[in-house]
């Protein structure tokens, strides 16, 4: 980490490829949002939405701890979900409190024995419970991850969660002061997340419909050409104005998605 050219996505993926288990998965979310197909982690790109099960998660949040070690500079905050779970990351946030140069975390429950550095921020109204954030803000390195728990996943064996990783210094420092503001009472909801998952589904229904109008559009295309007694050209420009008419349509629903989710 001793290089100053910027940190990119693939020096990411490198270092959370160290960090995943052989069975630890990631899949793509659809435009409906459901779960797609898998995705290799050499594939991933940041400011996307995907579905993480609890391997891949924990993968990602180790990844980058070990980047704010290797930095050994700037602010690590974590949102755990719940307080009880410190046990199994607390040599990991020892380590860092003793390393870098802030450690928090928020989480609901009882706050742990004191470790040195750390500060604790409790979430009172379990707000952020179904969350889990990790993020790393340094000099040269900013990246977060920011999960939220599916709730048909509460109590499974396996937990998926559903959310981004980003390198994006703006909006890491943004959704941090939202998640604490939220932790302490200070908002609502984590709207910035709400608002970037509204956006992602969004533009994978708009690209749904690029493809399916493309498709059309081949289809169209074939048939002027072959079958031209059947398919005259007034028939193909009738077709190709219901597909356009079908995009502007999404083009006047992104606004009101986007406003519904920051009304949450």
């Amino acid at each position: 980490m001793a290089s100053k050219r910027p940190f990119s996505n693939r020096d990411f993926l490198d270092c959370v490829r160290d960090y995943l288990p052989t069975d630890a998965t990631v899949h793509e979310t659809r435009a409906d949002g459901h779960a797609g197909a898998a995705v290799s982690h050499q594939e991933l790109n940041p400011n996307t939405f995907y579905l993480f099960d609890a391997d891949a998660l924990d993968g990602f949040c180790h990844a980058i701890g070990e980047l704010a070690l290797e930095e050994a500079n700037g602010t690590v905050l974590a949102a755990l979900q719940d307080f009880g779970d410190f046990e199994q990351y607390r040599e990991c946030v020892a380590q860092l409190a003793s390393t870098i140069d802030r450690v928090e975390l928020v989480g609901t429950g009882r706050v742990p024995p004191n470790v040195r550095r750390v500060k604790y921020i409790r979430d009172t109204r379990g707000t952020c419970r179904s969350f889990r954030v990790v993020l790393y803000e340094g000099r040269r390195v900013q990246v977060m991850l920011a999960c939220r728990e599916l709730e048909s996943s509460a109590g499974a064996a396996r937990k998926q969660f559903v959310g981004l990783y980003t390198l994006d210094a703006r909006l890491i420092k943004h959704l941090r002061a939202e998640l604490v503001d939220v932790a302490q009472g200070r908002a609502a909801a984590l709207r910035a997340f709400l608002r970037l998952q509204a956006i992602d589904l969004a533009a994978k229904q708009i690209q749904q419909e690029f493809l399916r109008e493309t498709a059309t559009l081949n289809q169209a295309m074939h048939r002027l050409q072959f079958d031209p007694a059947n398919y005259r050209p007034a028939q193909f420009a009738l077709d190709l104005e219901k597909g356009l008419s079908r995009l502007q349509e999404w083009k006047r629903r992104l606004p009101e998605l986007v406003a519904r989710a920051e009304a949450t």
